[in-house]
């Protein structure tokens, strides 16, 4: 995925618990990777890892209308 500073982007975390919800890029790490609005750091493929306590997630494009 391409990251831009600033892009709208969905979060949809992996526990069933929590709702999506949009975020922005705040900052651009090495190989790809993004710092999101939420505090997530997400991988180039969108992948942000979790833990044993709190499930990751992912992120998805924001479709424009």
């Amino acid at each position: 995925m391409k990251y831009e500073l600033g892009k709208p982007l969905l979060f949809v975390p992996d526990s069933e618990f929590d709702r999506p919800i949009l975020v922005r890029v705040i900052g651009l790490r090495k190989h790809g990777s993004a710092k999101l609005s939420n505090g997530w750091l997400v991988d180039d493929m969108g992948l942000a890892e979790g833990t044993n306590r709190i499930p990751g997630g992912h992120v998805e494009e924001v479709e424009s209308t």
